[in-house]
């Protein structure tokens, strides 16, 4: 008799403990970070942007990108930048690769190109916001390059950065935001940092809202 509770009590335990581990691959399959199609907290399977999707964003039309230091600021009336999913991890973070990043229309005559990329960048899905980290893929830490008369500046971030991705409403689309520090790393006659006040508009795929799926 007591041999068959203990048989009983096992067999409980067991079914108990498959339950959980179900639960717990379900949970963590639901709250994986995805760009989908409809403004909502939980996509619908046949509304998420599958991996491979290519995105990009630019700056909206009357605004500037700016690159601002202790003594000087340039402004870009023109940037655009450009990335592709790669892969979901296991905890929920939507990875990418960030292949394109332009600018233009930049004060003083100068220009601006990124370097080292392809940049890594992750999404995760909060509560209060939305999480973005740009950091490097392998190519080296993702950075900028100035030429204003002949004097040529190359800065980096010293790690990853940290950027947002804000959405309001289904009527607006997301705005891509950051404003990382980078140092400098190359160059004479150059200032010692800078920070690059990032605000880009989601424009392709459109619609695309980061939330879960």
């Amino acid at each position: 008799m007591e041999a068959r509770a203990k048989g009983g009590l096992a067999s409980l335990l067991l079914a108990l403990a498959m339950i959980a581990a179900f639960l717990s691959v379900t949970s963590s399959a639901s709250a994986a970070t995805v760009f989908c199609k409809e403004f909502v907290e939980t996509c619908p399977k046949e509304s998420v942007y599958p991996i491979s999707t290519n995105y990009s964003a630019s700056v909206e039309a009357g605004k500037v990108t700016l690159i601002t230091s202790q003594f000087s600021k340039k402004q870009c009336t023109g940037s655009a930048f450009e990335w592709t999913t790669t892969e979901t991890t296991e905890e929920g973070t939507l990875v990418g690769s960030v292949g394109k990043v332009t600018f233009s229309g930049c004060s003083g005559g100068c220009t601006v190109e990124a370097r080292n990329l392809p940049w890594k960048v992750e999404f995760r899905r909060e509560t209060e916001f939305n999480a973005m980290e740009v950091s490097n893929s392998g190519a080296g830490p993702p950075g900028l390059r100035i030429l204003c008369g002949g004097v040529k500046c190359t800065y980096a971030a010293e790690s990853s950065s940290s950027w947002t991705v804000h959405q309001v409403s289904e009527e607006e689309a997301a705005h891509v935001w950051g404003q990382p520090f980078l140092a400098l790393i190359e160059g004479f006659a150059c200032e010692n940092a800078i920070q690059w006040d990032v605000d880009y508009l989601l424009n392709s795929p459109e619609p695309a809202y980061l939330t879960l799926g």
